[in-house]
């Protein structure tokens, strides 16, 4: 089974001067983490029927939320990321607008010490 690798942040997408700081740098992380969750919650199409299983880290319960994850993936609109041949993610995208999607829609299906981990 291969892991899904999903990175936990990207630089900001905006104009930055060469070295900005470190503050600053985070505070524009931030915020658009919590813009690509907010596009997530505040979409009210596509799968909001069904909700993503939830996985708050317990490792015995991670193998059945990891297929339902892919099963999910599997489909429209997520299909563009998961390759049938292989039966599993594609290894990379252009569609960065979908892949932001796919970050968020994990982060808000995590729970309990699996979210603290991520956080922290």
């Amino acid at each position: 089974m291969t892991a899904l690798v999903i990175p936990l942040s990207s630089p900001p997408s905006g104009n930055l001067p060469p070295n900005p700081d470190p503050q600053v740098q985070m505070m524009l992380m931030l915020t658009e983490s919590f813009s690509k969750l907010n596009s997530v919650l505040g979409d009210k199409t596509g799968d909001s029927k069904n909700d993503w299983p939830k996985f708050s880290g317990d490792y015995k319960k991670f193998r059945g939320w990891y297929l339902s994850i892919m099963a999910q993936i599997s489909i429209p609109p997520w299909s563009e990321l998961y390759d049938d041949a292989l039966n599993n993610i594609v290894s990379t995208t252009t569609n960065m607008s979908l892949n932001g999607k796919l970050y968020t829609k994990l982060l808000v299906s995590l729970e309990g010490q699996a979210l603290q981990d991520v956080v922290s």
